[in-house]
């Protein structure tokens, strides 16, 4: 098994965030939906905000991270230049 890179454990971890943040603001809302957790109006909008950002800033660092690899790998730029389809 392949040990993570340091920027698949970012990526990972704001994709991680952003899955709790899912899961935070389907339990507010469904106590929002009974009048139980009205005081967490500001924090459900505010998640609401966030959640896609942290989303797409883990599916981004990974992008790079492919992109990475894929630029610094020299046994795929022999077979992308050697070998006919």
């Amino acid at each position: 098994m392949q040990d993570l890179s340091i920027l698949e454990k970012i990526g990972f971890a704001f994709r991680g965030v952003a899955i709790f943040g899912v899961a935070f603001c389907s339990l507010v809302g469904l106590l929002m939906l009974f009048n139980l957790g009205m005081s967490l109006r500001g924090v459900f909008f505010a998640a609401l905000i966030l959640i896609p950002v942290f989303a797409f800033i883990g599916m981004g660092i990974l992008l790079a991270k492919v992109i990475i690899d894929r630029l610094s790998n020299e046994e795929d730029d022999y077979y992308s230049k050697n070998v006919e389809r």
